[in-house]
């Protein structure tokens, strides 16, 4: 295939060449050197590579508390909405209580922190990225880790996005104008350069085709055809509304199957679009906004284990971060 006809992001290994710069790698917590290609019809050179490249280094915990100093989130919890007639002076508000995230980060009494930055309260990776971790919050409450997921949108939409997927709000915070997506230099989504070109659901709708979104379809195309070499995703059981978990069955047991993780997508779309209004951000331009996953170890201060999401529905490999959380207690 020749690559410079390609449309899109795209990148090749390179190391130590010409034009080559640091990214992370999305699989490990390694530093490679990249060297990007891409052709997009009147869009400049620079539009998906500025943007995919960074400066800060997410392995590094001093780095990272550095960089979310100036920053604040807002606790679900504190959620309470105002009466619509007559409301008592010191009634709370919708983002009336932010907290500093790096206080929350450097002070805790927990062994381990789960730090998860989730998409938008409306997008599929933050239902899916829920659902998948679900399963494991009593195991990370039992080794004394602490749980902190963060989320873009207003804490009306962050309460109705734990009411929808049926989990507690201790955990849960948002951060309604991605302040701390952009401290960490998270990857803002394709073309974000050109927001004032690009009409933001022209660029959702390019990233959800796999533009400027590495790893999307794999993860879409995977979602139909299952995997025979990955073992069951457990987390699917609980997960299935629509219809019963064990029609799959007749597929087989102890593997991936083909359309189950597809049905749970097709359950989330159900629940989004019609509330696409109620949970989408109010700024257009974080719809695609992508988050990242860290297990930081509060006694060493260090980071354990990071992943800082490509694209759409291409979030870190939550066993392995679990994993990394239990095993650091």
């Amino acid at each position: 295939m020749d690559m410079n006809r390609g449309y899109g992001c795209g990148f090749i290994v390179s190391y130590g060449t010409m034009n080559s710069t640091r990214i992370l790698d999305q699989n490990t917590t390694n530093f490679h050197h990249f060297s990007y290609f891409h052709r997009v019809n009147s869009i400049p050179n620079n539009s998906c590579r500025s943007k995919l490249i960074m400066n800060l280094n997410l392995n590094d915990y001093s780095s990272v508390i550095s960089a979310l100093q100036s920053t604040s989130i807002t606790p679900v919890s504190s959620y309470s909405p105002t009466p619509i007639e007559s409301p008592p002076s010191n009634a709370l508000t919708i983002d009336s209580i932010t907290i500093s995230l790096e206080t929350l980060i450097s002070e805790t009494s927990h062994s381990n922190i789960y730090l998860g930055f989730l998409t938008h309260f409306g997008d599929l990776t933050s239902f899916e990225y829920i659902q998948r971790l679900k399963p494991h919050f009593e195991p990370l409450k039992k080794s004394n880790t602490r749980l902190i997921l963060i989320g873009i949108g207003n804490l009306q939409q962050a309460h109705k996005f734990c009411e929808l997927l049926e989990i507690p709000t201790d955990s849960i915070y948002c951060d309604t104008h991605a302040s701390c997506y952009k401290a960490l230099e998270l990857y803002p989504g394709f073309a974000f350069d050109q927001k004032e070109r690009i009409n933001p659901y022209i660029r959702l709708l390019a990233m959800l085709v796999g533009i400027g979104s590495p790893g999307t379809l794999k993860a879409v195309i995977g979602g139909y055809f299952g995997n025979l070499n990955k073992p069951v995703d457990f987390w699917t059981k609980s997960a299935m509304k629509i219809v019963n978990s064990e029609l799959f069955d007749v597929l087989g047991k102890g593997y991936t199957r083909p359309f189950e993780i597809a049905t749970i997508r097709l359950q989330n779309m159900i629940d989004i679009l019609p509330r696409w209004s109620e949970l989408s951000p109010e700024d257009p331009q974080l719809l695609t906004q992508q988050g990242a996953t860290f297990v930081i170890n509060s006694e060493s201060k260090s980071i354990d284990f990071v992943h800082r999401d490509s694209g759409i529905l291409a979030y870190a490999n939550i066993e392995d971060a679990i994993a990394k959380a239990i095993k650091s207690e």
